[in-house]
């Protein structure tokens, strides 16, 4: 009990001085282009010293922080080939490859990476989720809790207990609601165990707070609590599924886009769509196939120099994510318009043109949006589409005549199966597309 008692007071000591360090960064927002150069400066030095393939990449020959964002882009891009290929002569000579931790990305997109981690180097994490649930509205003690992946043992779920308890309730939650199980029958007991708790903000995957608001209209279920905010993650969403988990949980709804490479943070506010990438966390390009930098209101891809991933430095680290480019505002944060998804999330129409689905599906504005519980495409042929759905109750023929018709404008030719459930990742996400066309 004293132990568990010492563990408590720490933990609580140090979040408060994480909440002081964030409102002093908050309030010393002019400061952060000049630390933003100073990081980059270290990571750059970092991996010249630690890293044999940046040691013969990198001539450390920029004299101050004020010069050192141009020389960062005479850089080569990385890529997860490279990362593959060097292996252990891209990794920091700090790493012990028999012990050091690991970390797996990128199963969904086709392209998995293994990489090592140093611990306690993430500095910045803390601070930059900090400085976003500050601007939430978040106070010391606030309760977080999750919805997400999470693993609920069989013995909990004969219980009808499908969350678990986390030792640390800041940043990810102290409880964490799982999207595994969520259904007709379950979403009760979520729903009654989150009237207990009464929590202050809500974190997760966007697909899994669409089921949980369609499942409670559905159901005529309601939360009996005032949520400060839900904080969307992992996912890409919609303006229009932003704007239904608003109305269904009544609270602003924020987003967060960031990796497992810990190289980007970036956030969305409530009131619009695009995210805002920390110059705290990192350095963020967004360039063209050649790699060179596009223009504002130009797609490219986001390229990421993170400053706390020591294990391997990612410098100018191709994500396989694309966006919109809006510039940089005067606190150095990178501007990215519109969150595009990854590049390989598009289809190819009859024409054999590619077609990136956030952007042609999404801003299609759909009669039949709100009347699908749930959707996934998949494509095994160029200009054909399985569809897959998960009908709403007001789901009917015109619906259904409204999306033939928005498919066939577009040159595609689709098929419909209507499902009782769309199967969720092992991580308990969902994949919206699945593309087996190359």
């Amino acid at each position: 009990m004293r132990k568990a008692i010492i563990q408590y007071a720490r933990n609580s000591f140090i979040l408060m001085k994480l909440y002081f360090i964030a409102l002093y960064y908050i309030v010393k927002k002019e400061k952060w282009i000049l630390i933003q150069r100073e990081q980059l400066c270290k990571i750059l030095m970092y991996a010249y010293n630690h890293s044999r393939y940046y040691h013969d990449l990198i001539k450390p020959d920029f004299s101050s922080e004020y010069d050192v964002i141009s020389y960062l882009k005479l850089l080569p891009l990385l890529s997860k080939d490279i990362i593959r290929r060097e292996q252990n002569n891209i990794y920091s000579d700090e790493i012990d490859t028999g012990k050091s931790k690991w970390r797996n990305t990128g199963g969904s997109t086709g392209e998995p990476l293994r990489f090592p981690i140093l611990e306690s180097t993430n500095y910045w994490e803390g601070i930059c989720q900090m400085i976003l649930y500050i601007q939430m509205g978040y106070k010391p003690g606030d309760l977080i809790v999750s919805l997400d992946g999470a693993r609920i043992s069989e013995e909990k779920q004969n219980k009808d207990i499908f969350w678990e308890e986390r030792v640390s309730n800041f940043p990810y939650g102290k409880l964490r609601y799982s999207t595994l199980f969520l259904n007709e029958r379950t979403v009760p007991y979520y729903i009654e165990s989150l009237n207990r708790v009464k929590p202050n903000f809500m974190r997760g995957y966007p697909s899994g707070f669409m089921e949980l608001c369609k499942l409670m209209e559905k159901m005529q279920l309601c939360i009996k609590f005032k949520l400060k905010a839900v904080y969307l993650t992992s996912e890409n969403f919609s303006a229009e599924e932003k704007a239904y988990i608003s109305s269904l949980l009544k609270c602003p709804v924020y987003g967060q886009y960031g990796h497992t490479e810990c190289s980007v943070f970036a956030t969305q506010g409530s009131s619009d769509m695009q995210y805002l990438a920390s110059p705290l966390y990192g350095y963020t390009e967004v360039v063209d196939e050649e790699g060179v930098h596009v223009e504002i209101g130009e797609r490219g891809e986001i390229v990421v120099t993170g400053f706390s991933q020591l294990g391997l430095p990612f410098i100018r680290y191709k994500t396989g994510d694309l966006a919109i480019y809006g510039g940089r505002n005067k606190y150095g944060e990178t501007i990215l318009s519109t969150l595009l998804g990854r590049t390989i999330d598009y289809i190819y129409n009859n024409k054999g043109e590619k077609v990136y689905t956030v952007g042609f599906i999404f801003g299609g504005h759909l009669k039949a949006f709100n009347s699908i519980r749930n959707w996934q495409i998949e494509q095994n042929e160029k200009g054909r589409l399985l569809i897959r759905i998960v009908k709403g109750e007001d789901f009917n023929k015109e619906k259904e005549h409204d999306l033939h018709n928005f498919f066939t404008r577009n040159d595609f030719d689709i098929e419909i199966n209507y499902v009782e459930e769309i199967p969720r990742t092992q991580r308990g996400k969902q994949l919206f597309l699945i593309q087996n066309c190359k």
